[in-house]
């Protein structure tokens, strides 16, 4: 089992997982848990992790139709935004 580092917080505390890739992916979803992961929004970087987030059962996946970092940036704030939103 993965353990946290002492003064880290859990993932399920931000609740947006940010995916660059499927490795991050898989970590954050070892750490969450599989029933967090499902309820959450995943921004991802690119297809690739596009589709391991879609492997491990995650169905609210956003990504850039060009994988990388400005896309990714947008990606992210597009996610933040809406979460605002609907906050409100």
């Amino acid at each position: 089992p993965l353990h946290l580092e002492p003064g880290l917080s859990p993932p399920t505390q931000h609740p947006l997982p940010l995916a660059p890739t499927p490795t991050h992916l898989r970590a954050w979803v070892a750490l969450a848990g599989e029933a967090a992961a499902k309820d959450t929004v995943s921004v991802c970087i690119g297809a690739t992790s596009a589709r391991a987030c879609e492997a491990a059962g995650m169905s609210r996946i956003l990504y850039p139709e060009s994988p990388g970092i400005e896309g990714w940036v947008d990606k992210v704030r597009e996610a933040l935004e809406a979460g605002a939103r609907a906050r409100r």
